[in-house]
């Protein structure tokens, strides 16, 4: 990750805080008649570390927002704050995975706790030293990550200047805490399968399109426009 300032348009919760940037681009597809991208996309977050809220930038955003995406690309930027003295890239890893059966996506992995090792005497698998741990680090406890994580589709195809709505045949959002906040889409993106599964977070959606949609959410809430042709389930525990 960069470290950087350059997200004005972000809130910043305290003035200590700094910031750290990765971007990853997921390319046009012409495996369609219609303006399609990869077929199935996923955002997953894990650790106590990985806070934060995932946006996905709608017609309903300001201008030089939308602007900021990529003409023939879904655009994610990963933004990390955090406002401790420790180095927070030792604990955290933000990367681009690709899975075996051909989607691609964002994984988060963000523990507090980093452990030391001990490397085996015949140089294979490393193996946790059972409770003899040297070089406890821990990240301040008063200034934890938090992320944001913000989505953007073309400006064009945003402007509904494009020959029709891009098409995903998935999109699935497996997070520890994150909070999801959806902008306006409608005619702009549909899926085939939405699948939003969070153990501590809430969704907000301002128009969904999707065949099927299923939003598993703990301890918050959920609301929205959802444009749904087969199916949805909304499970909201306390």
């Amino acid at each position: 990750m960069v470290n950087t300032t350059d997200f004005s348009y972000l809130s910043i919760p305290y003035p200590a805080s700094t910031l750290y940037v990765s971007t990853f681009t997921f390319p046009l597809s012409n495996s369609s008649n219609n303006a399609s991208y990869i077929d199935d996309l996923f955002i997953t977050a894990r650790g106590l570390g990985s806070s934060g809220t995932i946006e996905f930038v709608g017609s309903d955003y300001p201008g030089p927002v939308i602007q900021g995406g990529d003409d023939n690309d879904i655009k994610v930027d990963v933004v990390l704050r955090y406002g401790g003295d420790q180095n927070v890239m030792d604990t955290v890893h933000v990367c681009k995975l690709d899975r075996d059966d051909g989607s691609s996506g964002i994984g988060i992995f963000a523990r507090l706790l980093l452990l030391s090792y001990r490397i085996r005497a015949d140089n294979q698998t490393p193996t946790e030293t059972d409770g003899k741990v040297t070089n406890v680090y821990m990240l301040d406890p008063t200034a934890l990550p938090s992320f944001q994580i913000v989505v953007r589709l073309p400006p064009a195809a945003i402007a509904k200047k494009t020959a029709g709505p891009i098409w995903l045949n998935s999109l699935n959002i497996d997070v520890d805490r994150m909070n999801i906040i959806w902008g306006d889409l409608g005619g702009v993106l549909e899926m085939g399968s939405f699948v939003f599964n969070t153990r501590r977070g809430s969704f907000n959606a301002g128009h969904l399109s999707a065949q099927k949609a299923t939003v598993l959410s703990a301890y918050n809430d959920v609301a929205g426009t959802f444009n749904i042709s087969e199916s949805l389930l909304v499970n909201v525990s306390e």
